[in-house]
Parts: C-alpha cells; sequence; structure tokens
C-alpha cells in the first residue's frame, strides 16, 4: 500500500472578480442644447401666435381739467389753496387785483406815431447807407486790381511776351462793367442821404407827446371754483404778477376719467365699440375695460410712442373705460403716464 501525507501548507485559491459595471452619465450638455432650442422656439411661437391672435396699444389716462388765466394782467395777493387738493364747486381759490394803467398826456397822442415811423424810417435809410458805402469801397478796390491786372497784361501785349489780346480786351470790358456798378451804387447812396435829410426836417417839426401822470388802481376780487375737482400745479407764489393769458392752475376733473387708447388703423376692422379690453398699468396691476367709442378723425401719436427719425404716425383713437368702477383711483394715481391695451383679435365666442 502506497503512503500518503497530506498537504501541511494551505492551499491559495484565486478568485475571479467580475468587472464593475459601468454606470452610465446623464448627458447635460446635450440635454441643456436641446432645452435652451426648446426655450428658445416655444418664446418665437408664443410672440407670433401672440401677434397674430392679440392687439397690443399704447393708451394714456386723461382727465378733463379746467385752466384758469386772465385776458389782463393781475396781481396774485394770496392762495387759499395747495397742490393736490381736493375742492368742490364753490371753494375760493385765491384773491387777485386787476392791474389797469390810467395814463394823462398834454398833447394828443396820435403825435407820437409819425415820430416813432420817422425814427424807424432813419434806421432803416441809416443801414441802407452803411450797405452802400460797403459795396462801394468793395468796387473801388475791385476795379483797381483790374486796372493793375489790365496794365500788366499790356505790357506783355507791348513786349511781345503775349500775343494774344483777348485777355486785356475781357479785363477793360470787366472794368467797364464794374465801374458802371459803381455809379449805380453811389448814386443810390446819394438818394438814401437826400431822404434822411428829408426826414431830418420832419422829425424837427414833429411834437413829441409827453406823460404826465401815470396811476395805477387795484381792485381786490376773489377766484371761485366751478367744478369739483383735485388742484394740480399751481405756477405762480402770493404777491407775484401775472401777465394776460398765463396759466395761474389747473383743476383736475376726478369723474369721467378715461383712457385714450391710439389703434392702428388695420385694426380696425377687429375692433368695435362695447368690446372688452385687458389694460396694463406702470405698476403691473391689470383691469378689465371696454371700449366706449372712436373718435372720427386721426390723431398724431404722442412722442413718447412715435419712433425716432421717422415720419409722423397717426392712428385711430378710442376712449375706454374701466369696467370696474372701485378702480377709478388708478386713473388718477398714473395720470400722464403711458398704460398697455390689449384684446384678443377674434372673438370666438362671441
Amino acid at each position: 500500500m502506497r503512503n500518503f501525507s497530506l498537504r501541511e501548507k494551505q492551499s491559495i485559491i484565486t478568485v475571479l472578480r467580475e468587472p464593475p459595471k459601468k454606470v452610465k452619465k446623464v448627458p447635460w450638455q446635450k440635454w441643456s442644447f436641446i432645452a435652451v432650442i426648446v426655450l428658445i422656439g416655444s418664446i418665437a411661437i408664443y410672440k407670433t401666435i401672440s401677434s397674430l391672435w392679440i392687439i397690443k396699444a399704447n393708451g394714456q389716462i386723461e382727465v378733463k381739467k379746467q385752466t384758469v388765466h386772465f385776458a389782463q394782467d393781475v396781481t396774485l395777493k394770496q392762495f387759499f389753496v395747495e397742490e393736490g387738493q381736493q375742492i368742490v364747486k364753490g371753494d375760493t381759490l385765491f384773491r387777485f387785483s386787476p392791474i389797469v394803467e390810467e395814463y394823462v398826456s398834454t398833447s394828443i397822442t396820435d403825435f407820437d406815431r409819425p415820430q416813432d415811423w420817422i425814427e424807424k424810417q432813419k434806421l432803416d435809410l441809416n443801414l441802407k447807407i452803411a450797405q452802400k458805402k460797403f459795396e462801394i469801397e468793395e468796387l473801388r478796390g475791385r476795379i483797381s486790381d483790374l486796372s493793375t491786372m489790365a496794365e500788366m497784361k499790356k505790357k506783355m501785349v507791348l513786349l511781345g511776351s503775349v500775343n494774344d489780346k483777348n485777355p486785356y480786351d475781357q479785363l477793360r470790358l470787366e472794368i467797364q462793367q464794374v465801374q458802371l456798378q459803381l455809379a449805380s451804387a453811389t448814386k443810390e447812396k446819394k438818394y438814401f442821404e437826400n431822404l434822411k435829410w428829408s426826414l431830418r426836417k420832419q422829425d424837427t417839426a414833429a411834437t413829441r407827446t409827453t406823460v404826465t401822470n401815470r396811476g395805477v388802481t387795484e381792485t381786490k376780487k376773489y377766484f371761485v371754483a366751478t367744478m369739483d375737482g383735485v388742484i394740480g400745479q399751481i405756477n405762480f407764489n402770493k404777491n407775484e404778477m401775472c401777465f394776460r393769458r398765463e396759466e395761474i392752475l389747473t383743476i383736475h376733473e376726478l369723474e369721467d376719467m378715461k383712457i385714450k387708447v391710439y389703434f392702428e388703423p388695420v385694426e380696425m376692422k377687429y375692433l368695435k365699440a362695447g368690446d372688452e379690453v385687458n389694460i396694463t398699468f406702470p405698476d403691473g396691476s391689470e383691469s378689465k375695460g371696454m371700449i366706449e367709442n372712436f373718435h372720427v378723425a386721426t390723431y398724431a401719436v404722442p412722442e413718447e410712442f412715435q419712433k425716432k427719425y421717422e415720419p409722423t404716425t397717426r392712428n385711430i383713437v378710442a376712449n375706454v373705460q374701466l369696467l370696474n368702477v372701485s378702480e377709478q383711483y388708478k386713473l388718477m394715481n398714473f395720470y400722464k403716464m403711458n398704460v398697455r391695451v390689449s384684446k384678443s383679435r377674434f372673438n370666438l365666442f362671441s
């Protein structure tokens, strides 16, 4: 029988490990690019659909106002209201005094009119005489220059250096023409001087008017409001003089405020009185409105809506009223500011 023995050393078994599974990476760059393309496409589609489906127009808030001014010069003595103050019909706004000038003269005032006319004629004649003097000096200098050039041409022809005599003849002809102009200017200057001398004689015989007394009478009066509203800008202070037709202050009427909207003429076939519109105010708030009526004629678009360096645009103007009466305060808050008005081009459910 064969002898055998067990191995004393421990056997080493090599174990093969499976290679790790590769984790699939998300292609972020690819998907980001696709997302940007989709976003740009969506915006472009939205803009296109919006421009085709929605009518957009610019509008301005219109508030009725009364401008206070006088047809004569007045002195504003005292104001009883301030800017932004709400008033009612019958409130006293300010006190003023009309200025009336009285003149007492010692002679007939009509004599002063020919005197002014004489002075004006003398000034005109002095200007014409000065112009003629300048013209005469210029013509004399021109004759001197032409004569010098003609003398040089003559010497050159006599010496035989120039065979053509035409330039010399042309210079002599031009000198004669300038001499005629000089004679005419001299005669005109003499004529103006004679007129001036005759006016001087009339001036001596004229009687001037003198004012011996000038008085100013003042009558204190009060201006009373003729409508309810809010005081706008006050352009003068206490004890200042206001000349005729200058605007003293304005009164803004709170009732019957409207939005004047400028629609392009091509949109008129999609618009009619009674249509509901969306109104966006400068602070981002929105309201609903209704087209009340359209103006008969087209109006020039205000400068803030007009593109620079382009011909003036004329649009159809419509008046829009807010549907919610409680939101009328917005119109006063955004007076003279621009609003955006939009409306669906097609009334599918009408």
